[in-house]
């Protein structure tokens, strides 16, 4: 059981850096075909601007340092899409397993009878906590947690000026979107 649990781990670690291994090839590729792209026109009317305001000596380096330019520019834009595509992608995909398993969970215990086979209801909550997700990838992670603390305690979160200090967390931690 253990050699066929390491054997698994295993398969899916490799599964994981393979994806993110191809996921890098592709950004790169774009970014350099991205670049390759914009450095034409980026040559045709920044050469001479460059030539007026260089001396003779550097001349040689301005068709290589627009060319370099271009690809690094547009290689950082195909990462920034990547990691949104990403984000959009984990979201979506995490709200729908969440609810899934929520509906499993609600059956298993008797606490609900609702079939997700015939109704969309739960794929419109996965949507719901899909655009939660996104947006706590996007806000870096600090959307109102306290927030969520208090809907699940039934408080009123209006009023919810200290919260941070109400879960132990110094107020100036970037735990409320209130501060």
């Amino acid at each position: 059981a253990l050699s066929t649990s390491m054997t698994a781990l295993t398969t899916a670690l490799l599964a994981v850096i393979a994806s993110l291994k191809l996921t890098f090839a592709r950004s790169l590729s774009l970014g350099s075909a991205i670049g390759d792209i914009l450095s034409k026109p980026a040559l045709r009317y920044g050469t001479p601007i460059l030539k007026t305001h260089l001396d003779d000596d550097y001349h040689k380096w301005i068709e290589p340092t627009i060319m370099y330019a271009c690809r690094a520019v547009s290689m950082s834009i195909a990462f920034w899409l990547q990691q949104i595509i990403s984000a959009v992608h984990s979201a979506v995909q995490g709200g729908q397993l969440f609810t899934a398993s929520l509906c499993r969970y609600l059956r298993k215990y008797g606490i609900s009878t609702f079939d997700p086979d015939t109704s969309n209801l739960d794929e419109m909550a996965g949507y719901v906590v899909a655009v939660l997700g996104l947006g706590w990838q996007v806000r870096g992670k600090s959307i109102c947690i306290c927030c969520l603390f208090l809907a699940a305690q039934h408080i009123n979160p209006i009023n919810h000026r200290h919260c941070s200090s109400s879960i132990g967390l110094p107020s100036s931690s970037r735990l409320c979107c209130c501060h």
